[in-house]
This record gives structure tokens, C-alpha cells and sequence, in this order.
């Protein structure tokens, strides 16, 4: 515990003391965008460097328990930590954890900044640290923070996007390190490597995974920036602008995971929003209440449109809307749900055609994808719905009938 201990105490100093106002970080912030005094009461002042304290602490618990090994025999791996292990190696996008347990694993000496400007101190030259600059996801019209986008800082100064696809934005940044010491590692060996740290230090791991659940919970919508999630370089809006010109045809997908779409449409924000269906908020208490966030199914829609469906907003109507979709999930009936729901997404378009292509799309891929948590269909897969079902809700959907 003593490096533990030693790391959150150089942290809250830089945090704390070296902060020419006395004020914690988050409170510059609030204080910078509402125009406020940079005089304080002690007790807001305690408030906020409270909750920065707190915050630094879970992230040093982070950090000190990713770089450590397992000093017993860990036994069986919990499920936690075995499905957190398979998200690694499929397609979850790098964290804080993930960043730093890699760079240990790998010998390497890295450091984690989100300032674009950061000047090497005179010990990151002499030790050849290795500076990857985060940069924080925009914020979404929920007021959270989207997944960030790490990029790397050259021994010149220059910080470089280093290519990279899907959520592989973090693991290519560290297969580009290990490149140029001549160690050759796709960013698949590198998910598989974090995968079996994880699961050979499971003990370590967990600590680490409650500091970050605890950050996760207590602050939801800045999650992704204090986790310094990494995904991909969002698109230019100018592309985003092309598709409200020319319509979501343009597009190359128009329904799938979330965790793809969000992906691939990073940087679409005011303009295209990718709607769950069912809505998120309705697994809960259901059959399929163990399908994480990232693995449901979606669909892209423009973000006026998607103010129009039913299940947006806290009407009267849309409060109806959702116990009935509720009722149907706690069921397990899957198929009514996803019938109310598309039904009504065709019918908020300028045409009943707008959102055809992206409905049909969507109804192939609920029916052909595996998800994981999911429960046993009628036909004993992990598909949301069946083959049966899919041919029916097609005929259903196309015939324009009365669902509700």
C-alpha cells in the first residue's frame, strides 16, 4: 500500500497545492464556464476538492493495481472479470487500466497526458518516456461525455494520430511503440495479451475494475473522460453534413451494436444519433437485462427526427409508451417490442419510406447477430429474435398495420 499511497499523494499535491488559486480542478471549470468569483466559501471549496480527491484516488488505485501481479494461486476466475477479458478481446475500446497494465506488461515507460502542448520534462528524455496525448469525447445532448481518442506525442513535440480502426485506437498506439523497438505485434496480440493478464491476475485486476466501477457509478456522464477511454479519431463534421444534405443513404451502416455505431459515427453529435431499440432504459428487470449497453442494437437516425419517436422525452404519452415496451421485454417477447418500436420510427419521417432501408437492415441483424447476456431464443440461439420472426416482422412492419 505505501506506493499506492505515494502515488495519490505526489497526485493530490499537483492537484491541490500547486493550484495558484487553492481551487480544485473542477471547480476552475464551473467557475470559468458560469463567469463566477474566483474567490470561494471554504465549504464549496471543500466540495469540490473533496470530489477531485476522491476521483484521483480511484484513478491511482487504478493505476498501481493494473501494474501488479498475483502473489497466490488465484483459483476461478469471476464473471466480471471473464466477460470483462472477452470485451478486451473483441472490440472494447482501451481504457486507463488497459493503457497502463499494457505498458507494464511491455516494459514500457509510459505517461498519460491530455494537454497537446505538454512540454517532455528533462526525466521524460532522459528515461525515453513515451507521451500519449488523450483528448476528450465531445459531449453528447445528454450532457456525457462520448469516448476520447488517444494520439501520440513524437520526441520533436509533434503529436500524430497513428491509424487505427474500430475501438483499436489505444492498442495501436502501443503496437506503434513496440514497432519502433522492433517488437512486431498486431493489435489483436495485444487485446489477447491484456485479456490473459486479466484473467492470470484476477485478484489485482478486481481491485482495479471497483475503483473504476466506482467512478463509473458515482459519475456516469464524465465516466469517459476521468477512464480515459480511447477510441478512434471522430469524423470531420463536414462529412456529418454531407449526410444531412444527401440522406442517411450515403451512409455504410444504418443499424447494428451500439459499441460499433457509436464507433464508426464518432463526431456525429448535433446532427445523427444512434437510437436503441428497444430503448436502453427498458432491459432492466427483463430476461435481457445482462446485454451490456455496447452490444445492443441500434439504429441511425437524425437527431430531429429522433426527438419525435415516442420513447424520447417524459410526456405522458411516451411514459405509456414505455411500460408497454417494459411490459413485453419482462415477458421476454422481444418481437412485440421491437414491433412497437420500428413502427413508429416509420412513421416519423417525412414518408413512411425515410427510415425503410435502415429498419429492414436492423430487423436482418437482430435476427442473425448473437449478443452476448442474451437469453435462449425459441430456436435456442442468442439472437434477439428468430428466423420466423424476422420474416413475420417484415410482413408485419410493411403492411403498414395498427400496433398500438
Amino acid at each position: 500500500m505505501g506506493e499506492l499511497t505515494k502515488a495519490i499523494s505526489e497526485r493530490v499535491q499537483h492537484h491541490f497545492i500547486v493550484d495558484e488559486k487553492q481551487n480544485a480542478d473542477n471547480q476552475n471549470r464551473d467557475d470559468r464556464e458560469k463567469g463566477e468569483s474566483k474567490y470561494n466559501t471554504i465549504a464549496k471549496q471543500i466540495q469540490y476538492n473533496a470530489k477531485d480527491y476522491t476521483i484521483a484516488y480511484s484513478q491511482c488505485e487504478i493505476i498501481y493495481y493494473a501494474q501488479q501481479k498475483d502473489r497466490t494461486h488465484h483459483g476461478e476466475v469471476d464473471k466480471k472479470t471473464r466477460d470483462y477479458a472477452d470485451n478486451v478481446r473483441k472490440n472494447q475500446s482501451a481504457n486507463l487500466s488497459d493503457m497502463i497494465a499494457l505498458a507494464a506488461e511491455h516494459n514500457l515507460d509510459l505517461k498519460l497526458v491530455d494537454d497537446p502542448n505538454y512540454q517532455p520534462t528533462e526525466e521524460d528524455k532522459v528515461k525515453g518516456t513515451n507521451i500519449v496525448v488523450y483528448t476528450k469525447g465531445e459531449v453528447d445532448n445528454q450532457g456525457k461525455n462520448t469516448v476520447g481518442h488517444y494520439r501520440l506525442m513524437l520526441g520533436d513535440g509533434t503529436v500524430i494520430d497513428v491509424p487505427s480502426d474500430n475501438n483499436n485506437c489505444g492498442y495501436a498506439i502501443i503496437q506503434k511503440i513496440l514497432k519502433d523497438r522492433d517488437i512486431d505485434k498486431s493489435v489483436e496480440d495485444l487485446r489477447n495479451d491484456r485479456a490473459q493478464n486479466i484473467e492470470d491476475n484476477p485478484q489485482q485486476f478486481s481491485k482495479a475494475l471497483r475503483a473504476q466501477q466506482w467512478i463509473e457509478n458515482r459519475y456516469p456522464q464524465e465516466a469517459n473522460s476521468l477512464l480515459i477511454v480511447g477510441a478512434g479519431a471522430p469524423r470531420d463534421k463536414k462529412y456529418f453534413e454531407e449526410v444531412r444534405k444527401d440522406g442517411l443513404a450515403v451512409l455504410e451502416v444504418l443499424a447494428g451494436r451500439y459499441g460499433d455505431l457509436d464507433e464508426q459515427l464518432r463526431g456525429r453529435l448535433g446532427i445523427l444519433e444512434v437510437n436503441h431499440i428497444p430503448p436502453k432504459t427498458a432491459y432492466s428487470g427483463t430476461p435481457f437485462k445482462n446485454i451490456d449497453e455496447r452490444d445492443m442494437p441500434t439504429i441511425v437516425m437524425f437527431i430531429e427526427d429522433h426527438r419525435r419517436v415516442t420513447s424520447t422525452g417524459r410526456s405522458k404519452l411516451s411514459v405509456q409508451y414505455h411500460s408497454i415496451i417494459k411490459k413485453h421485454m419482462q415477458e421476454g417477447d422481444m418481437y412485440s417490442a421491437l414491433k412497437i418500436e420500428l413502427n413508429d420510427m416509420l412513421n416519423i419521417g417525412t414518408t413512411r419510406d425515410s427510415y425503410a432501408d435502415g429498419v429492414k437492415k436492423f430487423i436482418n441483424y437482430v435476427a442473425s447477430t448473437p449478443v452476448p447476456n442474451a437469453p435462449l431464443n425459441r430456436d435456442g440461439k442468442y439472437t434477439l429474435i428468430t428466423e420466423t420472426q424476422r420474416l413475420q416482422l417484415l410482413d408485419d412492419l410493411f403492411k403498414q398495420i395498427n400496433l398500438l
